[in-house]
């Protein structure tokens, strides 16, 4: 009984062994691999006389161990030896963990391939582009670090729309040739896009190794609340702090945020008409570096 069990499992795995998807006549047969070991194990057993099940001999006089059944043991046994290897020739290569890819490093990307057309694109297109040149083993290039640097420069600059935070033209942006246009998405919205020119992606390609020597995004670390939202809380120790006459260097390191950032946020609290009264009573000519922007301006 035990044998006539041993013989059934392997008919029934034949039958399991794969699942039918697509081709060979219409049906493709998708095979369960470890089935197929599994069922080369139970035939290399029966074909040397031992029970796969409980590990025992065979004697000679079962039915099991006539020559013929033994030779269509081993015929079949070696089939799915065949399959096992094939299978293992055509296995993919398990796909690279992002952990175990190598940092992003600028020596080793020609960026003379990189394509020079007159099209403006955006940032993500751009940092597209210069992946597109690196190995298939290195991590990707990411914005962040670029438009950091990019608004410290001022090339950039971050402004509150609708209540966000989005990077607009900076007061330097015309020197390079990165500008705002309106563009249409793919569901007939219009929105405002930065686009870099020609001339601006060389100039980044160009300062690429400079931008990326500064390791640990220093920035961050200086403006920890650069790019978050403005609460009350803020504007009232900013107030608070003009009020003091605090240089807007020492107001920038207070709050975590750039100068720039400072400056327009000044700017966009005297143009608020909720805001004028607040505000009114401070001597901005006292706070140095924004008194001489608006001196000028009356000037």
């Amino acid at each position: 009984k035990s044998r006539l069990r041993a013989a059934l499992f392997v008919s029934q795995q034949s039958s399991v062994i794969s699942r039918p998807t697509t081709a060979i006549g219409g049906n493709e047969m998708e095979l369960d691999m470890k089935l197929v070991a599994h069922a080369k194990d139970y035939l290399d057993a029966l074909g040397k006389g031992i029970d796969p099940l409980s590990g025992a001999l065979i004697s000679e006089g079962e039915v099991i161990r006539q020559e013929r059944l033994v030779k269509c043991f081993h015929f079949v046994s070696n089939v799915l030896q065949s399959i096992l290897e094939n299978n293992l020739q055509h296995q993919k290569p398990p796909a690279k963990n992002a952990k175990d890819k190598e940092p992003f490093d600028l020596k080793t990307i020609d960026l003379s391939l990189y394509p020079n057309d007159e099209e403006p694109i955006g940032i993500s297109r751009l940092i597209g582009r210069i992946n597109d040149l690196r190995p298939d083993n290195m991590e990707k290039l990411k914005r962040t670090g670029i438009l950091n640097w990019l608004e410290e420069n001022r090339y950039l600059q971050n402004v509150e729309i609708n209540g966000k935070n989005s990077m607009r033209p900076g007061p330097r942006a015309a020197e390079i040739g990165i500008f705002q246009a309106q563009q249409t998405n793919a569901d007939g919205r219009n929105y405002t896009a930065v686009l870099y020119s020609s001339s601006a992606q060389q100039f980044i390609l160009s300062n690429l190794a400079h931008i990326l020597s500064v390791k640990g995004n220093p920035s961050s670390r200086k403006h920890p609340n650069k790019g978050n939202p403005w609460t009350e809380e803020d504007n009232t120790q900013l107030n608070n702090l003009l009020e003091k006459g605090t240089a807007i260097s020492e107001i920038a390191i207070k709050l975590g945020r750039t100068q720039h950032a400072i400056e327009m946020r000044i700017e966009k609290l005297q143009n608020d008409a909720l805001s004028k009264e607040r505000f009114q009573e401070i001597d901005w000519s006292q706070t140095n570096k924004l008194g001489d922007l608006l001196r000028k301006e009356k000037q």
